[in-house]
């Protein structure tokens, strides 16, 4: 499945970041056609619950979990 170019840029720059080292927040990504929003929503506030600032520098998380 082609991600929308918005997404895919997103990913894109995630990834050039991590290559170079350079340091970003992090991103969570969930694919709108493979995820609810209730599990969304869910997975979120697993993520928000379970982990702090310094587990989401530099990490890219695919939902759902």
């Amino acid at each position: 499945m082609k991600l929308p170019d918005y997404d895919a840029d997103l990913l894109r720059e995630a990834n050039r970041r991590q290559r170079v080292g350079e340091q970003f927040a992090g991103v969570v990504y969930a694919h709108q056609l493979n995820i609810t929003i209730a599990e969304c929503i869910a997975d979120l506030e697993l993520i928000s619950r379970s982990s702090n600032l310094d587990d989401c520098m530099n990490h890219v998380t695919f939902l759902p979990l």
